[in-house]
């Protein structure tokens, strides 16, 4: 996509909802998000907005380092479906996350990056019952229903298939905009054959 192209030089791979492929319960079949501007704006029509609604972005201005330069891009994606965007700058990475952890911010913000448990992923950011440190309001009681499920499932094989329809549930819900999950390159030399990148990127011996 030219989002990703423009941001890290492709260096990434889109996302389809809120788990990155690492992911207990991530679904690669899931359908990727089209490019409908119309529909999108019919959407935000029904919802009660007019043209140029204002919206604040918060972006922080490090963690991800491109945050500025996506927040420009979002702009762009925001003006072309009727919103008009005001981008707000926070040079204090911690204050600016305690500030998203305290549910202070505007309009929309910017996250960079999640832990690899689905459990934490999805309990923390989208569970309404929880209501977690990175939940900002998104309500489904399926989705809700299902991750109880999942914590009391200890059969991998049917935990997966919980967390796999509480991903599609979110996919079409599409409480955040799911950008990309970013590819890491490792270089190892001859002399350190022993060593291996686990996927988390730690140093493996």
């Amino acid at each position: 996509p030219a989002m990703i192209q423009r941001a890290v030089d492709g260096a990434a791979q889109p996302l389809n909802g809120p788990l990155t492929p690492l992911h207990f319960g991530h679904n690669p079949q899931t359908a990727p998000y089209t490019y409908n501007p119309q529909q999108a704006r019919d959407l935000l029509a029904q919802a009660g907005c007019a043209a140029e609604t204002p919206l604040i972005l918060d972006v922080p201005t490090s963690l991800p380092d491109e945050a500025q330069s996506l927040a420009h891009m979002m702009a762009e994606y925001y003006a072309a479906v009727g919103l008009k965007t005001e981008i707000r700058l926070y040079a204090d990475r911690p204050a600016y996350a305690h500030m998203v952890k305290a549910k202070q911010i505007h309009d929309a913000c910017c996250f960079d990056s999640s832990p690899l448990s689905t459990y934490r992923v999805l309990r923390e950011k989208l569970n309404s019952e929880v209501g977690g440190p990175w939940w900002q309001g998104y309500h489904n009681a399926k989705v809700n229903r299902l991750l109880a499920q999942a914590a009391a499932t200890p059969a991998e094989a049917a935990r997966r298939t919980i967390y796999q329809a509480a991903y599609h549930l979110i996919h079409d819900d599409a409480p955040w905009i799911f950008l990309y999950s970013p590819v890491r390159g490792w270089g190892i030399g001859p002399n350190a054959k022993q060593v291996r990148i686990g996927m988390t990127g730690r140093l493996e011996f």
